[in-house]
């Protein structure tokens, strides 16, 4: 999509302010604050003319679409394991994932583009959505496992039995003097096997 906005706005002979609504680098270098000197929509309605633009659409649509819901079922599954079960090597394999955010992504592109290539996949949507999926694995870990961790404040203030009694008053005497009040609703649903929930109101 990129390069037909590209050869649309470049090609032609005549010069680029008359073409498009943009302005060219001799405009924007003598008047950058200024208007074009003349505008003209043709670029865009080339984009829909010349090119398939509508099966484009279609499949940025499915590609993403694909590739968010796979990665919030699987995604989600796995930061919830991590989150709440406790099991040899969980802290390891955590920091492996982490630890690939700081992997720029160039640096990714060429190691991803072998993969796809070598499992025959180059040009179809099933690789676009691999990327998608492999590019956003670490930071979608990394938000799922925060949402589903259970805090220390939060047992506290939910009686669990793993927290001592002088860190759960401690903590439920800091909560009641910043005017933290157990949510009704949420008591009502978890019933007495989660005992009193707590938030802010």
């Amino acid at each position: 999509m990129t390069k037909i906005c590209l050869k649309t706005k470049l090609t032609g002979s005549r010069p680029r302010e008359s073409y498009s609504v943009s302005k060219g680098n001799a405009a924007i270098l003598g008047s950058p604050f200024a208007l074009p000197e003349t505008i003209s929509f043709k670029a865009y309605a080339e984009v829909f003319t010349q090119y398939d633009f509508q099966l484009y659409t279609l499949n940025s649509f499915i590609i993403s679409s694909v590739a968010t819901l796979v990665s919030l079922m699987i995604y989600a599954m796995a930061a919830y394991v991590f989150a709440k079960f406790t099991f040899p090597g969980r802290n390891i394999i955590y920091v492996l994932f982490t630890v690939t955010l700081l992997v720029p992504p160039h640096a990714k592109a060429q190691p991803i583009f072998s993969l796809v290539l070598n499992l025959s996949l180059y040009d179809t949507r099933a690789s676009l959505a691999l990327v998608y999926l492999s590019m956003g694995l670490a930071m979608s870990m990394f938000i799922f496992r925060a949402t589903f961790t259970v805090t220390t404040v939060s047992k506290a203030l939910n009686e669990y039995p793993d927290v001592n009694e002088s860190t759960c008053a401690r903590i439920h005497d800091i909560a009641r003097e910043m005017g933290y009040t157990a949510n009704p609703i949420v008591s009502r649903e978890n019933g007495a096997s989660a005992g009193s929930s707590w938030s802010i109101i």
